[in-house]
């Protein structure tokens, strides 16, 4: 909503960011479901590096942009 109301210039990036990440989790689960794979220390790295990298990085990113709109917006990993 805010990237939107506020023309957020990452937005597509960022969004696509989500994409990528709900598409390979979405394989990761089919995978699994099918029985051709594992939750593993591999797929556990993943998720949490993930996760940590987008937040400390492209989530600062849009918190900084949104600060300077006078919205705060609390981003901790």
């Amino acid at each position: 909503k805010y990237f939107i109301q506020y023309d957020y210039p990452d937005r597509s990036a960022h969004l696509a960011e989500h994409q990528l990440f709900m598409e390979k989790v979405e394989n990761l689960k089919k995978a699994f479901v099918g029985g051709s794979a594992r939750v593993s220390i591999q797929t556990m790295v993943f998720l949490s590096e993930w996760l940590v990298e987008h937040i400390c990085t492209s989530d600062r990113k849009y918190a900084a942009f949104f600060a300077q709109k006078g919205i705060d917006a609390v981003i901790t990993p």
